[in-house]
């Protein structure tokens, strides 16, 4: 059952200074007031939701979360110790995520926490490996990365479990100093029966560059909450998103930009297959503020649809409050062409073969953009997905 008894003993077991208490009580007080989230956007948008009983998890159970990089430069913290070298900046950013339901409960109760500290000057040539396991049926998780300035850093996060149900919430917060280059890369693939929530937010200062790449192929459920703030003159982002959902599975995607300094720029781009009932909802958002001007912003959203019963609904938004500024957006949803099925038959491929191929080969204006190593591991897990059975896919005559 939570608690306000169980607060206090995350916070103590973790030897938390007074401010971070203070921050979980004020989200506990907030979480109890507040109602379970409906995953509306509209008028028939919405994401329906069984089994989220947010009362009855257990945030004192712990789950293996391993941080690793070979280049020893890059510190790898406890918050306890990351606290005694760096705690003016990460009081500054420390839990700064949204007030629902759902990221109440996890400021509350978040009980596994690293810091990662990439030092000034430093050019980290090996990624930096995040490998999660949920092993057990809760987790409430964190990694904060501090990009000091002149840094370039590659971060690549899998995450799976053993486990064949459970809830996991993920806060990823990454602070981009001046001229920090960060690749952040997620790989999730959750069993059918897990209820994922993952919230990502950057703070991109001058001249510095944050590139994400969200893969999500498992889960029943998952929010994906991603927001890059473009705080400096110069700042650039990159939000690169892939989704492949079968069966009854339920993807809320939300990739957010907002340009608080001129002269910046931001490219949004989801590509996603659903199959049988699976369904998704994509929000985008673009915001630029009425001082930032000579900002460029861009975002698309592909979507093909292969069985009868699944659905999509894109929702990109603008938000412009100057005129000096270039923006654009896009959303395409599709089946499959006949012509092109025909077409691939004819240099002879099956029809199951065609199909396949076409599926395989959507994703690869993402997948081109990967490193060797990690494309072809992307690859062969949609390949072992696709190949399960395409019975009842539509095909666009």
């Amino acid at each position: 059952m939570l608690n306000k008894e169980l607060v206090t003993q995350l916070s103590s077991k973790n030897e938390e200074p007074n401010w971070i208490l203070e921050k979980r009580l004020e989200a506990y007080e907030k979480y109890t007031k507040l109602s379970t989230p409906l995953f509306k956007y509209g008028i028939g948008i919405f994401l329906e939701t069984t089994e989220l009983d947010l009362e009855n998890i257990d945030p004192i159970e712990e789950n293996s979360l391993v941080i690793t990089c070979e280049d020893k430069e890059v510190e790898i913290l406890t918050l306890k110790d990351a606290l005694k070298k760096h705690e003016s900046i990460i009081k500054k950013y420390f839990m700064n995520i949204e007030d629902g339901k759902i990221s109440s409960l996890h400021k509350a109760f978040v009980n596994n926490i690293k810091v990662v500290v990439i030092p000034e000057n430093s050019y980290i040539e090996k990624p930096i490996n995040i490998k999660f396991s949920l092993d057990n049926t809760t987790s409430l998780d964190q990694v904060l990365i501090i990009a000091k300035p002149n840094t370039k850093v590659t971060v690549i996060e899998h995450s799976s479990g053993k486990l064949e149900k459970g809830f996991r919430s993920q806060v990823v917060e990454i602070i981009a100093q001046e001229n920090a280059k960060i690749e952040y890369i997620s790989v999730q693939n959750f069993s059918h029966k897990v209820n994922n929530f993952a919230q990502r937010k950057a703070f991109v200062e001058k001249d510095s560059y944050v590139y994400w790449l969200d893969c999500i192929l498992g889960s029943k459920f998952t929010q994906s909450i991603t927001t890059t703030f473009l705080n400096g003159t110069g700042a650039c982002s990159k939000n690169l998103g892939l989704f492949l959902g079968d069966h009854n599975q339920r993807y809320d995607i939300n990739v957010e930009t907002v340009h608080n300094a001129s002269k910046t720029n931001c490219d949004m781009y989801t590509k996603g297959v659903l199959n049988d009932s699976a369904k998704n909802v994509y929000r985008g958002l673009v915001k630029i503020q009425p001082d930032s001007y000579g900002c460029k912003g861009y975002q698309k959203s592909d979507t093909l649809l292969l069985g009868e019963n699944t659905e999509t609904d894109p929702v990109p938004v603008l938000e412009i409050h100057n005129n000096d500024v270039k923006c654009g957006h896009g959303a395409t949803v599709g089946q499959i062409d006949k012509e092109k099925i025909f077409y691939m038959m004819s240099r002879g491929l099956s029809e199951q073969e065609a199909i396949e191929t076409i599926i395989k080969g959507f994703f690869d204006p993402v997948l081109n953009q990967l490193s060797e190593d990690l494309s072809e591991e992307l690859r062969q897990a949609i390949n072992k997905r696709v190949e399960k059975g395409l019975k009842g896919v539509m095909i666009n005559a």
